[in-house]
């Protein structure tokens, strides 16, 4: 080539990696229209497995989705390799990836996989995504001070101080003297070769533990268990066929054995006794790994990518085996976990607000009660009327007296008679009678409203309890929710003082703050248990009977329609007329008025009889007749005969008749004072009306107000929760960052938790507000017709034409 031709040349490679330096990146819009690097990933799993391509697939659709805008990410068959459950086969395939040009990362899929990946003794060639870390320490897996691999081209994915923390919550279900650690066969064999003590490691824990290899059989593992053995801790088993899990799992119940498994919620639905991890960790694993695939690939080194990941802890047990293995949790588990119960429950009644308050106004016992004592009181009446009727009485009378007394009557009396005689009373005029009927009618008409007023007082206190019921399990729920948050933030604390952002302090105060919480959250679960019995007692129910009560709702049949009202309470000037018309209707409805008023018209019969008793005489008619049916014995044949003189002989019938009309001239001074004790009694009445009308019309005036401000807060509390959960999401990111310190995270969980309990209360405050306005009111809406209800609305709207038509 020429000296000429050679300059040219370099000229154009100037040019051209000018051109290259200084042209533009294309916009973004512009990128799905350039080729994107292909990359290749390489999987290896220690053996086979059933559900091996199941998750393989699940990290291979993530890898792919998170990276698709940037990198055209490939999965060939021929890099997708499986060992044999051993390290041998299992590094034999990690090299045969490792040795592949077209193979640009790997990820190693199980534990022996991440295990031999992770201790590789060469140095990686190639990045490595290594997901199945179960104890690096215990495994001799390298890791840094700041939560890194430290190794370049590695990194893997580790919860931190899982197993640790899943044996104290273990311990917190059954006080265990010696495990069973069950782990997969070949990890066991392949931890052995590196020198790894899963014995001591366990000691150092505070553990006697017996570590049990399990392969393709269930049996020969439930075999190997010593008879000392009391408690299971399991790691993924992936050497076990088909449905020997399944066997597995029924061993340990068929030795009531307590098990506990690392893979968590999934397991436990299973049937093994509990767990730790919320949901399957295999997409949070996959999803991770994905992430972690795509920093490298944009260029972030292996070593430096932080390796723990969080499991959204939150304890799962199964209610089945805790029935079938005969274990007892404490309140404090109980009121923590996820109850998973595969078992169908009993049927338990359902009931809802309306239900409440038929069923107490027809079963309550109080009420039942009254109800006797008004139906015992309409007797008085008739008893008070009798004395206006006629009285009859008849007898049959046999009498005996002594022989010689007969004989010296003269005929007169015989020693032995038998006689009859009726008696006929009649009163014709007696203001006193008179005015008992008045007065026991009037009574009995305070008893009745007497009862109504218990009737309302009983469908208050029912509907109170029931949406006490509601709320105090809302505030369980809300309790449960913040306990599992602070369990998910102490682990973020834990992954922050594996990172170094913090030390351990952090731990302990969120530790801190899940035994307040458990405390919190057992006090709910108690008062959600008093609340149920007071409602039981009310309906008159076993005390502890079981119910599943329906969430209340504005809809709730027979509440009045918020929307309707709304009209009336959108402006002062319509609350006022509301308020007014409320008022006036509880006035004229109310029991407690129509009490008094029966009471008072009473002593103003009283009063009056007492005043006509000067004047109003007593009149009464009596008839009686008699008649002599035998007679025997001395003193029988005649009487006195006298000769010459013939004395007439009565018959044996005897009948008389009497009016009697008496009045009272002087009582030592009673009757005045009576007067007057009377008339004082109508003053203290008439007072005392005046002072309960006050009452209820300030109660129906204060309960319409309070009504209309919690029906405002609903609205409001739920955007208040909306707003304090969007902070808490944005710190709690902060914080799993570094970004915040716990103090901020604290103070937005309390700001959340405080949301969270004033919207769940927001429905259940405006209806314990609304059946308060009903009871004022003196008549429940639930429990009226439709037609009834329809009626209120028309007299509500005519009350309010005829204001503005007043007004004009």
């Amino acid at each position: 080539m020429t000296r000429a031709r050679v300059q040219i040349v370099l000229v154009s490679v100037c040019v051209l990696v000018l051109f290259c330096v200084w042209t533009p990146f294309p916009p973004p819009g512009a990128a799905h229209a350039q080729a994107s690097r292909i990359v290749r990933v390489g999987f290896v799993v220690d053996g086979p497995w059933e559900r091996n391509d199941e998750i393989l697939t699940l990290f291979r659709d993530e890898i792919r989705r998170v990276n698709e805008n940037d990198f055209d990410v490939r999965f060939p068959e021929s890099a997708r390799l499986s060992g044999a459950h051993d390290g041998p086969s299992v590094q034999a395939a990690l090299d045969q990836l490792f040795s592949d040009r077209s193979i640009d990362l790997v990820v190693a899929m199980g534990p022996i996989a991440t295990l031999e990946a992770a201790r590789w003794e060469r140095p990686l060639v190639k990045p490595v995504v290594a997901p199945f870390v179960l104890d690096s320490e215990t495994e001799g897996i390298p890791r840094t001070d700041q939560g890194t691999s430290g190794r370049p081209n590695l990194v893997y994915i580790e919860g931190p101080e899982t197993i640790q923390e899943d044996l104290n919550a273990f311990r917190n279900i059954v006080d265990f003297r010696k495990l069973g650690f069950l782990l997969n066969q070949s990890l066991r064999d392949r931890l052995r070769t590196l020198g790894v003590d899963l014995d001591s490691r366990f000691q150092a824990l505070g553990v006697d533990v017996q570590v049990v290899a399990v392969g393709s059989s269930a049996d020969e593992a439930l075999a190997e268990l010593d008879p000392d053995v009391d408690a299971i801790y399991l790691v993924p088993l992936i050497q076990l066929g088909p449905g020997e899990f399944d066997r597995l799992i029924q061993g340990f119940i068929e030795k009531k054995l307590p098990s506990f498994s690392y893979l968590g919620r999934e397991d436990v639905e299973r049937g093994i006794l509990a767990g730790l991890t919320a949901e399957s960790i295999f997409p949070r694993y996959a999803r991770r790994a994905a992430l972690d695939v795509q920093r490298i690939l944009l260029g972030e080194p292996a070593a430096n990518l932080p390796v723990a990941i969080s499991r959204n802890e939150e304890l799962s047990l199964n209610m089945a085996t805790v029935r079938a293995i005969g274990v007892h949790p404490s309140f404090e588990v109980l009121t923590e976990a996820v109850i998973v119960d595969p078992t169908p429950s009993p049927a338990v009644r359902e009931i809802g607000l309306l239900d409440v308050f038929e069923e107490a106004v027809r079963m309550n016992r109080d009420l039942l009660a009254k109800d006797a004592e008004v139906r015992a009181g309409q007797n008085r009446i008739g008893t008070a009327r009798a004395r206006l009727l006629p009285q009859v009485d008849a007898s049959l009378t046999g009498l005996l007296i002594d022989e010689d007394r007969a004989a010296a009557s003269l005929g007169s009396q015989a020693e032995r008679t038998v006689s009859a005689s009726a008696k006929l009373t009649q009163l014709i005029w007696s203001e006193e009678a008179w005015a008992g009927l008045g007065i026991e009618k009037e009574l009995q008409r305070s008893r009745e409203a007497e009862l109504q007023a218990e009737r309302l007082d009983i469908a208050l206190d029912a509907g109170t309890a029931y949406l006490q019921y509601l709320r105090s399990r809302t505030q369980e729920r809300v309790r449960q929710d913040d306990l599992r948050l602070t369990r998910s933030n102490l682990e973020l604390a834990r992954i922050r003082r594996s990172l170094g952002i913090s030390g351990p302090s952090e731990v302990f105060r969120w530790e801190s703050l899940l035994a307040q919480g458990k405390k919190a959250s057992i006090a709910a679960n108690s008062t959600r248990n008093l609340a149920g019995m007071e409602v039981n007692r009310i309906l008159h129910r076993p005390l502890e009977e079981s119910f599943q009560g329906r969430d209340a709702v504005l809809e709730e049949p027979g509440v009045p329609s918020m929307e309707r009202i709304g009209s009336y309470i959108s402006d002062p000037w319509s609350f006022r007329l509301l308020r007014e018309y409320m008022a006036d209707t509880a006035l004229e409805n109310s029991p407690e008025l129509q009490r008094i008023d029966a009471i008072l018209a009473a002593k103003e019969r009283q009063r009056s009889s007492l005043t006509r008793k000067y004047y109003s005489p007593t009149l009464a008619l009596q008839g009686e007749v008699s008649r002599e049916l035998d007679a025997s014995g001395a003193g029988t044949g005649g009487g006195l005969e006298i000769p010459g003189l013939s004395l007439p002989q009565a018959d044996d019938t005897d009948w008389s008749v009497a009016l009697a009309l008496s009045i009272p001239l002087f009582e030592g001074g009673s009757r005045p004072a009576a007067v007057s004790e009377a008339s004082q009694e109508i003053e203290q009445l008439r007072t005392q009306r005046e002072s309960v009308a006050e009452r209820i019309e300030q109660r129906m005036r204060s309960a319409v107000h309070r009504a209309g401000a919690t029906y405002a807060a609903i609205a409001l509390s739920e955007e208040s929760a909306e707003a304090a959960k969007q902070n808490l999401e944005l710190v709690s990111d902060a914080y799993a960052r570094g970004a915040v310190q716990i103090i901020d995270l604290i103070d937005a969980q309390n700001a959340a938790l405080t949301a969270d309990q004033a919207a769940a209360d927001a429905v259940h405050d405006f209806l314990l507000d609304l059946i308060e306005v009903e009871r004022a009111v003196g008549g429940f809406t639930f429990l009226a017709p439709p037609e009834a209800q329809l009626q209120w609305y028309s007299d509500l709207d005519a009350y309010f034409e005829r204001k503005r038509a007043e007004d004009k």
